[in-house]
C-alpha cells in the first residue's frame, strides 16, 4: 500500500514540476498573448495550463529511459548515475522519507477533496431548502426570454437570503440565483444584463470546467501556483462572459453595463458593513 501512495505521490510531484515549467514559460507572455488572442482563447490557454499539471508529460522521458517498463514488472532497483526519471526518483527516496511525504500528500488531498465537496453540497442545500422563485415581472418575464432564446430547459431563477452576489450554481439542474437583497435593488434593463450574464456562464460551459479544476486541484494542494491559475482562469472566464453578453451592445449600453458592475460591488459592500456592524 505504502509503495502505490509513494508512486501516486511521485507521478503528482513530476506532473506538478512539469505545470509548473509550463506556467513559467506561459505566463511571462500572458498579456501579450492576450492582446493577440480572443478572451475566450485565453480561457482555453488558462484551462491547458491548469490541466498541464496533471497530465503526465513526463511519461515519454520514463518510456524511453526504461523506467515505466522496470515499474510495471516490478524491477526496482535503479541507478543514481545513469540519469534520466529514474535517476530522479532515486534522489528524491534518498533525501526525503517518501512514505511520509507521500501520506501527507494523501491526507491533504482528501481533506481538500472532503472540504470542496462539503462547500458545493452546503451552497446546493442553502440554494434549495432557502431559496424562492422570483416571480417579479421584471424578473420572470426576462428570465422567461432569455431561456427560450438559449434554448435551456433545466435551469431555474431563485432568490436567496443566503447568497452575497448573483451566480449560477448547478451541474445538472442549474439554479441562477439573485441575493434576496438586490431583487428590487435594478432597472428592467440592468435585470437583463444580469441574467445574459448569468446564462453565458451555462451555454459556456463554465460550471462544469470550474468544478474539474477544483477537483484537480486537490492533487497539488502543495503548489500555490495553481491556485494563481485558478484565478488567473476565473477572472478571464468573467471577461469572456462580460464580451460576449455586451458584443451587439450600444456604446451607451455598454457604459450602462460597466456602471452595473459598479453598482452591484457597492451593494456587496453596503451589506457587508452593516453585517459588520451588527
Amino acid at each position: 500500500m505504502s509503495m502505490i501512495i509513494e508512486r501516486a505521490f511521485i507521478m503528482v510531484l513530476l506532473t506538478s514540476i512539469g505545470g509548473f515549467v509550463f506556467c513559467m514559460i506561459f505566463l511571462p507572455f500572458q498579456r501579450l498573448i492576450s492582446k493577440l488572442a480572443s478572451p475566450k482563447a485565453m480561457v482555453n490557454a488558462n484551462t491547458v495550463a491548469l490541466l498541464s499539471f496533471v497530465i503526465p508529460f513526463y511519461f515519454a522521458i520514463s518510456i524511453k529511459d526504461g523506467t515505466e517498463v522496470a515499474l510495471i514488472n516490478k524491477e526496482l532497483l535503479v541507478f543514481q548515475d545513469i540519469g534520466g526519471y529514474d535517476s530522479f526518483v532515486c534522489q528524491v527516496r534518498e533525501h526525503f522519507g517518501m512514505e511520509y511525504i507521500g501520506l501527507i500528500w494523501l491526507i491533504g488531498a482528501l481533506v481538500i477533496l472532503i472540504y470542496y465537496l462539503w462547500k458545493y453540497l452546503r451552497l446546493l442545500n442553502v440554494v434549495k431548502k432557502q431559496s424562492f422563485y422570483i416571480c417579479d415581472d421584471f424578473w420572470s418575464v426576462k428570465f422567461s426570454k432569455i431561456k427560450n432564446e438559449k434554448k435551456i430547459s433545466d435551469v431555474f431563477l431563485v432568490g436567496c437570503c443566503s447568497i452575497p452576489t448573483p451566480c449560477t450554481v448547478g451541474i445538472r439542474k442549474k439554479y441562477i440565483v439573485i441575493p434576496s437583497y438586490m431583487i428590487n435593488a435594478f432597472e428592467e434593463e440592468e435585470v437583463e444584463f444580469i441574467l445574459e450574464h448569468e446564462f453565458c456562464h451555462i451555454v459556456n460551459d463554465d460550471l462544469l470546467r470550474n468544478s474539474l479544476i477544483l477537483i484537480l486541484s486537490c492533487l497539488n494542494w502543495f503548489n500555490p501556483l495553481y491556485y494563481f491559475l485558478r484565478k488567473n482562469l476565473s477572472e478571464w472566464t468573467e471577461i469572456v462572459c462580460d464580451g460576449e453578453v455586451t458584443k451587439n451592445y450600444s456604446k451607451e449600453q455598454r457604459r450602462k453595463y460597466c456602471n452595473l458592475i459598479i453598482k452591484i460591488l457597492s451593494l456587496e459592500d453596503d451589506r457587508n458593513e452593516k453585517e459588520g456592524g451588527l
